[in-house]
């Protein structure tokens, strides 16, 4: 599920600011020590899929600024699910897999 997708295309982050390196790996680093799964992951162990939706509504956008293209993806069904009031907690762990994957990648770079 997602494995087809790259974790982080850097040539894409990079296009979306211009080519600076220094400043993408500011944000990517930002990014590595952020809590978005934690927050998805609370959120929707108290049930709260409003919340959670929120929470990965966020995840989605920076994601997709910073073009971690899997972990978008993910967060875009997840997203989906969460609106439709599902919880769907099997995405927790694929969630977490995906981030840690992400970070490794970004850690490459």
């Amino acid at each position: 599920m997602f494995e087809d997708i790259k974790c982080v295309n850097a040539e894409e982050g990079l296009g979306r600011l211009g080519g600076n390196m220094a400043l993408y790996k500011k944000l990517l680093a930002s990014f590595q020590n952020s809590a978005y799964v934690k927050d998805i992951e609370t959120q929707m162990q108290n049930g709260d899929a409003a919340a959670a939706a929120i929470a990965a509504h966020t995840l989605k956008g920076v994601a997709a600024n910073l073009s971690l293209s899997r972990l978008n993806a993910i967060a875009v069904e997840l997203e989906k699910q969460l609106k439709e009031g599902n919880i769907p907690l099997e995405y927790l762990p694929v969630l977490q897999t995906v981030f840690d994957k992400t970070t490794e990648e970004i850690a490459k770079l």
